[in-house]
């Protein structure tokens, strides 16, 4: 069925033209450290011949055009006292149908090598957007190695590959509430799955200050508990979510994000975690912006305790 739709969306691509819209560069910098050993960099640049934003657009946008861009992406790092490495090239196709659907599709090589872990495989995304009057719908299909998502020590070990179907909706009413739907289902190369629903009910407001305040719930659940990656049977969490965007003058911002939850675990002790970012923001968008972000998560059950810390460097510059 994916081939299928895939067939008929590059198909499509014919009637229509490059867009004519200022392009964008970007690139992307982290750095993580987990308390159970693992450091992980990224570093990504990426170009596209648009600045696309469905949700959020730019002026003088063309109803109708066809998008393409290039990434290229490093990830490196080490578990313990072994090191890893990957590389990844991938080319982007988008394709505007109107001012209430986009399309596109990411897709490349992705390299990786761990100890004596060698391997290589196909990655992609295809993903479509809509955009309706009160609410908007983003559906994707994601393939790449697992071990991006910090999970370790088994995905390092063997290389394993992760299949993700996502789907993000958020409902939006008199433009004080916010409802977010996250679902996800995750298909794992040694044939273990994952299912993870998120909800949040958010009020707030965007302008001067862009500022959210509300309360979340989320599950996550494995069929099969290893012992080689967190992998819980079940997992609930729920608490109070803030974020916080404040411009201090017309180039600066901050930016204040923080979610407290109370957690289980399959049949542990009850705990808590929390997920916290702090950053600063310059530019402006319809030029240019750099962003720079420390995102830390610390998560206790009983006299276990679970974190990761780290930066992410964002820039982008219209062309």
């Amino acid at each position: 069925m994916r081939l299928f739709i895939l067939s008929v969306f590059i198909f499509n691509f014919a009637s229509f033209a490059l867009a004519q819209e200022r392009g964008v560069l970007k690139g992307e910098f982290s750095r993580f450290y987990t308390s159970d050993d693992l450091n992980i960099s990224k570093h990504e640049f990426s170009y596209l011949n648009n600045r696309r934003n469905l949700f959020w657009t730019y002026p003088a946008e063309e109803e109708t055009a066809v998008d393409i861009g290039a990434f290229v992406t490093q990830y490196s790092g080490g578990y313990k006292t072994n090191s890893f490495e990957s590389q990844q090239a991938q080319l982007y196709l988008g394709k505007k149908w109107g001012f209430k659907n986009y399309t596109y599709l990411k897709a490349g090589g992705h390299k990786f090598e761990y100890e004596d872990t060698k391997t290589e495989m196909l990655t992609y995304e295809i993903s479509h957007e809509a955009k309706f009057y009160t609410s908007q719908l983003k559906i994707s299909f994601v393939s790449d190695f697992q071990f991006i998502d910090q999970q370790i020590p088994l995905p390092l070990e063997e290389g394993l590959k992760r299949e993700v179907f996502q789907l993000n909706y958020e409902y939006k009413k008199d433009k004080q509430w916010r409802f977010p739907i996250l679902a996800k289902k995750v298909s794992i190369s040694d044939g273990n799955h994952a299912s993870q629903i998120d909800l949040a009910a958010l009020y707030g407001g965007v302008y001067p200050v862009w500022w959210w305040i509300g309360y979340s719930v989320a599950q996550l659940s494995y069929d099969e508990r290893k012992s080689g990656y967190w992998s819980p049977e079940k997992f609930t969490s729920h608490g109070p979510r803030l974020e916080v965007s404040y411009p201090f003058t017309q180039w600066w911002q901050g930016i204040i994000g923080y979610n407290y939850s109370f957690i289980k675990e399959d049949d542990f002790e009850a705990g808590s975690s929390s997920y916290s970012n702090l950053g600063i923001e310059y530019g402006k968008r319809d030029d240019g912006l750099i962003q720079l972000l420390w995102v830390e998560i610390i998560s206790e059950q009983a006299s276990n305790e679970w974190s990761s810390k780290g930066y992410l460097l964002t820039f982008e510059k219209s062309l």
